[in-house]
């Protein structure tokens, strides 16, 4: 990753803090089975455009597709459905802050139910949200 694509995650990622939940950044500590639910799991991706010849090769020059991988984990159904609520409320239409980039409001792409997950920890339960935005240079 570069600075630029790790600038797009962390503007998403500042956005979560007023929610009070605790966000992983792509990995979980090494002893997940003590961790305090509930909590988010954050992964993102960025996808450069790069069809366009005029793209510089640290990509400042080109717009980009961000797409963001919220793991919502709680004890039960009802704290599930809560904490993909609170993504929601601080990431829906929301527009992020990227240093020298104009964003577009962030959307939900989709919403899985939640289901059980043995790898998070004992009998938690996780539901995956799914957002995205796009950047172009300001």
């Amino acid at each position: 990753m570069t600075v630029l694509e790790v600038a797009h995650t962390a503007a998403a990622k500042a956005l979560l803090t007023p929610t009070g939940l605790t966000v992983h950044n792509g990995k979980l500590p090494d002893d997940a089975t003590t961790l305090t639910r509930p909590y988010v799991l954050l992964y993102s991706a960025v996808a450069w455009e790069f069809d366009n010849p005029n793209v510089s090769i640290n990509h400042e020059s080109s717009s980009c597709a961000v797409s963001l991988y919220a793991h919502c984990v709680a004890d039960n159904d009802d704290a599930v459905t809560t904490v993909t609520g609170r993504v929601r409320a601080v990431w829906l239409d929301v527009v992020p802050t990227v240093a020298g980039r104009v964003c577009t409001p962030i959307r939900q792409v989709s919403v899985q139910p939640s289901r059980q997950d043995n790898s998070l920890g004992p009998a938690v339960l996780e539901a995956l949200a799914i957002y995205e935005f796009e950047s172009r240079p300001a």
